[in-house]
């Protein structure tokens, strides 16, 4: 059992003990209710938070070039109502129990997961940040246990509230650089969800691999992994489903040749399987996220507002 610190009692963090007290209370609602309070909570981010608003018109421009103006502004609409309703499921993910999740999602592909694990050397499961990811590793672990990689939030006691709820429905949790751990869980032939499409950084090993045509500071950590160990790399993407009937997690065939023998030919591929599926529903990703921070020499920086 992980102790709660008595610093996080203090009243600095009242306020986020309230909102947090609200969201699981959010989480006991019907399911078609929480869609509704999500996408109205959405529609309120863009009002009062005008750099998240920035930063996700900026990636749009940068990824969908080709778009109207009119079409971006849809597409950023629709994908702010769906970061609301990703926050429900969020809340559902860490508080809903087995039995209320079960009837809401099908994982398709899940053979491919199966016969991957008989080879004995664990798998990667290769995914991104889609808004619905909180939700699916519990569909997941319902029929197959793994382990999580994890990068602690900033909050202390959203943190202490995340890591608690995840270990108590995960099989394991793993901090992102703890490369060590992730090698042991393949090595015990488990899977790893790894989370493909983050910016690690310059003090990090990384390469520049276009993504939607865009150089974008992509991380070598997969490859470099799979290479160690020796395990298949297995696609994974979850969706909500437009109808509002509940969810749908894809898993592909694992990866033929991979990883080869070049880390930049590697990167560039594990983005275009990503792009591949967030064009199949661009509303569920998560376009906030400043995916080309990291920017190559001698270019200039891309998400400063105009003064």
């Amino acid at each position: 059992m992980m102790l709660l610190p008595r610093r996080l009692l203090y009243s600095p963090h009242w306020l986020a003990w309230l909102t947090i007290s609200i969201f699981w209370s959010l989480s006991h609602l019907p399911y078609r209710w929480q869609l509704s309070i999500g996408r109205w909570l959405g529609r309120q981010v863009p009002r009062v938070a005008t750099g998240v608003r920035h930063v996700t018109e900026v990636n749009l421009q940068l990824c969908f070039p080709g778009w109207t103006g009119h079409q971006r502004t849809q597409l950023l609409k629709n994908n702010f109502e769906a970061c609301g309703i990703s926050l429900m499921e969020t809340a559902m993910g860490w508080w809903a129990s087995d039995d209320r999740l079960r009837s809401l999602f099908t994982i398709r592909g899940l053979e491919y997961l199966r016969a991957a694990l008989r080879n004995g050397k664990g798998v990667i499961l290769c995914s991104a940040h889609f808004l619905s990811m909180e939700l699916a590793g519990r569909f997941l672990m319902m029929e197959i246990p793994f382990a999580a990689v994890y990068r602690p939030q900033k909050h202390p006691v959203l943190e202490w509230v995340s890591y608690r709820c995840r270990c108590r429905h995960y099989e394991r949790l793993l901090a992102h650089d703890d490369i060590r751990g992730v090698l042991a869980a393949l090595r015990e032939n488990h899977v790893v969800w790894y989370t493909a499409d983050i910016d690690p950084g310059r003090r990090r090993k990384g390469v520049f691999a276009p993504f939607f045509g865009v150089p974008a500071y992509t991380g070598t950590a997969l490859a470099r992994l799979a290479r160690v160990s020796g395990a298949n790399v297995v696609p994974g993407f979850p969706y909500r489903r437009k109808d509002g009937s509940g969810y749908d997690l894809f898993l592909g065939p694992p990866l033929d040749r991979f990883p080869s023998h070049d880390l930049t030919q590697d990167a560039a591929r594990v983005n275009e399987i990503i792009e591949q599926a967030i064009c199949l529903h661009p509303d569920q990703y998560l376009w906030p996220y400043k995916r080309f921070k990291t920017r190559p020499p001698g270019a200039g920086k891309l998400y400063e507002r105009p003064s």
